[in-house]
């Protein structure tokens, strides 16, 4: 959890510097909001403990498919559980856009949680792939509605791959 949670943080920082979407958002909020995207998870795990791996983990813990079987077995999901929580903890608009909405439809979603989505999937395709899945994603649906202008892919797509090494080297 938390290697994604991390990861995806640093995507959405950097993700937020260069994309036409994030007029006006702040990039070190922006890297909150990927940390604490998914503390609704964390929080059901600790609620509902053996029910919740034994409800998610035929599917995988991200994902359509884990959050359409949360809905199914609880009749919510972690992030709804996110968002109530954080508003409950007053932190701020944009970590609880992020934990409430990460996993919205793409095509009516606020700019910080399209944001904090496509971190999330970025990161988890490091994390699954490593950094040759850069390459890639950018141009996949999603992550091109962040409008990166062709000329910044490639240096944000090396920032990246320098903060995910620099972060790894710092946990060795």
């Amino acid at each position: 959890h938390w290697k994604h949670a991390s990861v995806s943080g640093l995507v959405a920082k950097q993700l937020t510097r260069v994309s036409r979407v994030a007029r006006g958002i702040d990039a070190d909020s922006m890297a909150s909001a990927g940390l604490l995207h998914n503390l609704g998870r964390l929080a059901m795990m600790d609620g509902f403990r053996d029910e919740y791996v034994r409800v998610v983990s035929p599917v995988g813990f991200a994902g359509p498919q884990a959050v359409q079987a949360e809905r199914e077995a609880f009749g919510f999901d972690h992030g709804q559980v996110g968002g109530l929580l954080a508003t409950r903890w007053n932190m701020g608009d944009e970590i609880i856009i992020a934990a409430r909405d990460h996993h919205n439809n793409l095509d009516n979603i606020h700019p910080v949680a399209l944001l904090v989505s496509c971190a999330s999937e970025i990161s988890h395709r490091l994390l699954e792939i490593g950094p040759a899945a850069l390459d890639n994603v950018f141009r996949e649906q999603n992550v091109a509605r962040l409008q990166i202008r062709e000329e910044s892919l490639e240096s944000v797509i090396d920032t990246i791959r320098i903060s995910i090494f620099d972060t790894a080297v710092a946990r060795a």
